[in-house]
């Protein structure tokens, strides 16, 4: 299935790479790319909502490429301590997890809240339980609770974010959700 909508998506696409590509640590990058070609298909096609922000194909991958740009410039203006490698692996994973939340329903040409998926496991976990078996290379803790708490304890996870790095994702994660209502 690749849904991607025509014009932007092909450059939305590139400039995820464009990203990870930044990652200076060759083995996280190395993996992080490794897991976002594993799931290419699905996670650059879902919207990012089906109600509330960036409600199209490809939204999630736009929200994606928000999310990394928003938090890197809130790290470069305050000069914030925080490890940039870190902080774009955990803004590029943050919403892998939401690849099997929605499906295209063709007849009502509109995107849904899957019917059929089996395991509800939180989309801030996903990643975490998913990225070692998928890539051999086991995220870093700091990543792991970043990922875990973007949004800001609204998820089932309910981990709020207490540290820098957490903070500027969770930051990010909610000024790109009200970009596009």
């Amino acid at each position: 299935m690749n849904l991607l909508i025509e014009g932007h998506a092909g450059d939305w696409k590139k400039e995820i790479y464009k990203y990870i590509e930044m990652i200076n640590d060759t083995e996280l990058s190395n993996a992080v790319r490794d897991y976002i070609t594993h799931y290419e298909g699905k996670f650059f096609a879902i919207p990012g909502s089906t109600r509330y922000h960036h409600v199209y194909t490809g939204g999630t991958l736009k929200h994606t490429l928000e999310v990394c740009e928003i938090g890197l410039r809130i790290i470069d203006s305050c000069e914030l301590d925080v490890n940039k490698d870190y902080y774009i692996a955990s803004a590029v994973l943050h919403d892998v997890g939401k690849k099997d939340d929605y499906e295209f329903d063709s007849y009502k040409r509109q995107w849904i809240h899957a019917r059929n998926k089996k395991v509800r496991i939180d989309h801030s976990v996903f990643p975490i339980v998913d990225f070692a078996e998928v890539t051999g290379y086991i995220l870093p803790k700091e990543i792991q609770l970043a990922i875990m708490s973007h949004m800001g304890g609204w998820s089932s996870t309910s981990v709020y974010p207490d540290d820098l790095l957490s903070s500027v994702l969770h930051s990010a994660d909610l000024i790109s959700s009200r970009l596009e209502r």
